[in-house]
């Protein structure tokens, strides 16, 4: 019965959620000439250097190695500032909690969002890019909304988990970081599993970001269906996510709202 009333209370209570979303977005670029321009160039800009560093430095041979590159770092940039964002948001914005009624989860929820949505423009603008180089990559795209749709369940339920961690725990912030920054190298962005050796491939596997990576670059690099296995996976895994950090979340509320 509380679960009812509390879902009937989101959902009468969206619209707040959606200009949360909106405003957390222009915060971003306050202030910028470019604007939200910066989701399409930040990419690129790294795509670049990675490209420099990997096949003039390191000499690594991957064919069409900057698109191999894009295809991950995309993904990674929504996912890590995603969580970034979202551990603060309570603390952020909590007069807000203080002065109107809404679902707590909305902040974390709103920074997730925008982050997204952010995403998305970014991804939308470079799939031409994609395309140009292998057309097939447009009998594919029909694949994407599932990944994207799991990927962004993945990506919320760790943020609510993280920014309700953080309200009890302040050296969250500073950890955090060091987290992504390891995640971010154990993760397939600028190399391939099959470059991993085999004794430490295991680390690859169990890595939940693995995964996601691999399905868009199944459909942006490779031109092809991601596997059915890793669909299913990677859906499962998105939404288990997002039901053990929303729950995890609501019944800490009380705690949180006395903490913040």
């Amino acid at each position: 019965m509380e679960f009812i009333k509390r879902v009937k209370h989101i959902v009468s209570c969206r619209a707040i959620l959606w200009n949360m979303t909106l405003r957390e977005l222009k915060s971003k670029y306050v202030g910028s000439t470019l604007g939200i321009w910066w989701a399409v160039i930040t990419p690129l800009l790294i795509m670049g250097v990675i490209t420099f560093v990997f096949t003039k430095v390191i000499n690594i041979t991957i064919d069409n190695f900057p698109l191999f590159a894009l295809s991950a770092i995309i993904p990674w940039f929504f996912f890590s500032n995603s969580l970034s964002e979202a551990s603060s948001s309570l603390f952020k914005h909590a007069s807000l909690s203080k002065q109107f009624n809404f679902p707590l989860e909305f902040l974390p929820l709103a920074s997730v969002l925008a982050n997204f949505i952010n995403y998305l423009f970014g991804l939308i603008c470079l799939i031409p890019i994609f395309c140009f180089f292998q057309i097939a990559v447009l009998r594919v795209l029909i694949f994407l909304p599932l990944v994207l749709l799991s990927h962004l369940l993945f990506t919320m339920g760790l943020g609510l988990v993280i920014s309700c961690a953080h309200v009890f725990f302040r050296d969250i912030a500073h950890i955090l970081g060091i987290v992504l920054l390891f995640w971010f190298w154990i993760t397939p962005i600028f190399y391939s599993l099959d470059m991993v050796p085999l004794p430490f491939r295991w680390v690859s596997r169990i890595n939940p970001m693995t995964i996601y990576i691999e399905s868009y670059r199944d459909i942006f690099y490779a031109a092809q269906s991601p596997l059915a296995i890793d669909i299913l996976i990677a859906t499962t895994m998105g939404m288990i996510t997002f039901f053990i950090g929303y729950i995890a979340f609501t019944r800490n509320q009380a705690k949180i709202i006395k903490s913040i």
